[in-house]
């Protein structure tokens, strides 16, 4: 596991941080906001939803949800195609 996924931060950030790369100029530290791995925030962490602790189920199924919605998207990052006449995204009547 890379060390800027466990640590939620940018892996230019820590480049930085060590003195291997130069802070660019006229930008503020801390001034990027961290991108955090959904689905390990989802598993690692005890979380609450309006007031009712989220069960490993709970958490299983948000995941499982969330597989879904994105899966168009997911899928046409490994095609050329924009439009999929099979695409099952869109109905037909």
């Amino acid at each position: 596991m890379k060390l800027s996924e466990g640590l939620n931060t940018p892996y230019t950030e820590l480049m930085q941080i060590a003195g291997y790369l130069e802070s660019p100029e006229g930008k503020e530290e801390g001034s990027s906001k961290p991108r955090i791995n959904l689905r390990r925030f989802l598993r690692e962490n005890e979380l609450i939803f309006d007031g009712i602790e989220l069960t490993p189920e709970d958490k299983d199924w948000i995941e499982r949800m969330l597989t879904v919605l994105f899966w168009r998207e997911k899928r046409r990052q490994g095609e050329t195609v924009e439009d999929h006449p099979d695409d099952p995204g869109k109905f037909r009547y």
